[in-house]
């Protein structure tokens, strides 16, 4: 009984590493892959519309940009590691991590925020066309 009770915890011990192991990884990628940097920066022109909205100091904004990152980690990284579980292997991570890592890897990182950046005008301009085109597929139905 003993020996089974041993055996029990070692299973539960390992699946436990396992999951930590899994986790850090999807952490790893998160970093790499400029996910929170990106909901940063997405942050920050929520609070610049809000400033221009509402009576509000820079202390106040800084202060929402913090709860806002705590939230992130403690509501979101948890479901988006759950999702990966989903759809990739601790070997998959393991692989994209170590792309990541390379010089290219790098290189792309690091243009990850630049290329969004630059690409919002587009996107802005291009928002009224796709309201058009689904304004006239709604009219036809």
């Amino acid at each position: 009984m003993l020996l089974l009770l041993f055996a029990g915890t070692l299973t539960g011990f390992a699946q436990a590493t396992a999951d930590d192991e899994y986790s850090a990884e999807v952490k790893k990628y998160i970093a790499a892959s400029k996910v929170e940097e990106t909901m940063a920066q997405q942050m920050d022109a929520q609070f610049t519309m809000l400033k221009a909205q509402a009576p509000i100091t820079d202390a106040q904004i800084e202060e929402m940009k913090k709860a806002a990152v705590e939230s992130y980690r403690e509501f979101v990284v948890p479901k988006y590691i759950e999702v990966c579980k989903k759809h990739l292997t601790l070997d998959d991570l393991k692989a994209i991590n170590a792309f990541y890592a390379s010089p290219a890897g790098k290189k792309l990182s690091g243009s990850l925020i630049p290329i969004a950046t630059d690409l919002t005008p587009t996107l802005a301009e291009w928002q009224p066309k796709l309201q058009e085109i689904i304004m006239k597929i709604m009219q036809g139905i």
